[in-house]
């Protein structure tokens, strides 16, 4: 049957020679080509029934080579039967004779069955890798089975061809194309089973890795075994188009398979076959696993509530505490020291139970604290200016230079502080107007702290006129202060002539007060000297100038 074959080729190869008359080939020419291929054909004929009984008696590392060659030659065999059976085929019908047509179908029916069996030896060869391998064992198998998987597809798409050529050439195809269908759906229920086991074995990977990500060799096979199953995936799509051709078959089991292993989202998802597939496997999964894990899940998150809660109640009470204890410590601390003091505490413990809490359901606060540190870094470098005000706060919270309730005079603000951060600060106006100073303008600039000390003097000047009794100016004065209940008797008040002016002598009025007092004695005083100064005849003079006028006879 063979030698028929091989004649039958050499009968093609001349046939189209003579059909195509437009490429003006001599009889001579054509003659010579025929002699040609019916030699070559003879020799592919010897070859293929040496490496047959060679790979019978070979043993295992010669049987690799011999069963490489063997399979080429098996591929290029059934190549070239295609090639000219579509020349063939393509000829003009009048030229082609019954008895070609003949031979053709005759060839054409007995290629199938020598495809098949070349093809069983190769999938015979398919294995995956097993377990106790090393990562370059793995990559060995996994590269053997990319190859036997590439090979096996030629080998279908040769069949497939069959199949088409057969059709054209009129022959009967239904028990072919049954066999075709069965093994294709047999190619694809291997390919599902091949994807499971894959699958089961990255998770299994996956999992040990993230345990001990120190592991190279560990690591390793989870990125090899990720490689196979890519190529698993690949397999199965391959035999998803070949159903997809031979048609009435349902592909939503391999298509939702797929989707599940790659673990990415394509147009497959939007079928509904395939959408409800998944979606009843994930139901089913979860269902599973919280029948597994529902007592435990249940159990943690009230761990994590109660947790939480106590963390919560915790925080508040050492937040007062910590308050009360400030309150009665006699230690000079600044208003913003001991909200920093009160606030870390407080939050610290929140924030403790909150960690304890996560780690409880399962939260790894290993990644947790590095990312947040990420985190920090990342917000830290977009906040210069906040962090700058931060620094200022800890500068003015640590040398103290001012507090709540004290009155200063610093970056053009002058007001009471009315409250305190690490990043601004809050001043009242004396005409109610609430300004929001950044601390680093603040710490920046000359700070004038008004009332930081407990007692102040009080500068005032009065002036008088060049013919009053000065001794009589002293004794009114220093009667009007000696009889002013909130002027200190120490330090000792002092009333001196300061300077002789343009228009009147003036005299300097020092008390010294409580700090509260400044504003009531600066009012009171002034408004007291000028009503005892009319009591008394003492002339307050205002600025004047004597006009001379010089009269030009």
């Amino acid at each position: 049957m063979t030698s028929i074959r091989y004649f039958f080729l050499l009968f093609v190869l001349t046939s189209s020679s003579a059909i195509a008359a437009s490429s003006q080939i001599s009889d001579q020419h054509a003659g010579q080509s025929s002699e040609q291929l019916s030699n070559s054909l003879k020799e592919a004929e010897q070859r293929i029934s040496r490496l047959t009984v060679e790979l019978n008696s070979a043993g295992e590392e010669r049987k690799r080579i011999i069963e490489t060659r063997l399979r080429r030659e098996e591929m290029q065999h059934a190549q070239s039967l295609h090639d000219y059976a579509e020349m063939f085929l393509s000829s003009d019908p009048d030229v082609l004779s019954e008895a070609d047509l003949t031979s053709l179908q005759g060839y054409l029916a007995a290629e199938p069955p020598l495809i098949r069996n070349s093809l069983s030896r190769t999938i015979s060869q398919v294995t995956l890798p097993g377990s106790g391998l090393t990562p370059q064992e793995v990559v060995a198998r996994t590269t053997n089975l990319e190859n036997l998987l590439n090979v096996s597809s030629k080998m279908h798409e040769q069949l497939f061809r069959n199949l088409a050529l057969s059709q054209r050439a009129g022959m009967s195809v239904e028990a072919e194309e049954i066999l075709l269908r069965q093994a294709t759906l047999e190619r694809a229920e291997n390919a599902s089973a091949y994807l499971d086991v894959v699958l089961n074995d990255v998770n299994a990977l996956k999992s040990e890795a993230a345990i001990l990500p120190e592991n190279q060799d560990l690591q390793a096979l989870y990125r090899v075994h990720k490689k196979l199953l890519e190529i698993v995936v690949a397999e199965l799509k391959v035999v998803m188009g070949s159903l997809n051709t031979l048609g009435e078959f349902d592909t939503t089991k391999y298509r939702s398979q797929i989707v599940s292993a790659s673990g990415s989202l394509s147009h497959d998802v939007f079928n509904v076959g395939v959408f409800s597939t998944l979606m009843s496997g994930w139901v089913d999964s979860f269902a599973g696993w919280v029948g597994q894990n529902g007592l435990e899940l249940i159990f943690n998150l009230l761990t994590f509530i109660v947790i939480v809660v106590v963390s919560r109640t915790l925080s508040r009470w050492v937040k007062s505490i910590v308050e009360k204890g400030l309150a009665l410590s006699k230690a000079h601390m600044s208003t913003l020291l001991k909200r920093m003091i009160i606030t870390t505490a407080a939050t610290s413990v929140y924030v403790i139970g909150l960690l304890v809490a996560l780690s409880q359901i399962g939260f790894s606060l290993g990644p947790l604290l590095a990312g947040l540190g990420i985190a920090g870094f990342v917000i830290g470098f977009a906040l210069q200016d906040t962090l700058s005000n931060f620094a200022s706060g800890l500068m003015i919270l640590f040398y103290r230079p001012f507090d709540v309730g004290d009155v200063i005079d610093s970056s053009g603000v002058f007001g009471q502080v009315s409250n305190m951060s690490l990043v601004n600060t809050t001043i009242l106006t004396f005409d109610n107007q609430t300004l929001i100073v950044p601390n680093s303008n603040i710490w920046g600039n000359v700070i004038k702290n008004v009332t930081a000390q407990e007692e102040r003097r009080v500068d005032l000047v009065f002036g008088i006129g060049y013919g009053d009794d000065i001794p009589k100016v002293e004794k009114v004065l220093w009667d009007i202060l000696e009889h002013h209940e909130k002027i200190l008797p120490e330090p000792k008040a002092l009333v001196k002539i300061h300077e002789l002016g343009e228009s009147s002598v003036n005299i300097a009025v020092r008390p010294w007060v409580n700090t509260a007092d400044y504003w009531d004695v600066y009012w009171d005083i002034t408004r007291t000297v000028k009503m005892r100064f009319d009591e008394e005849g003492i002339s307050i003079p205002f600025p004047q100038r004597d006009l001379h006028i010089i009269k030009d006879d």
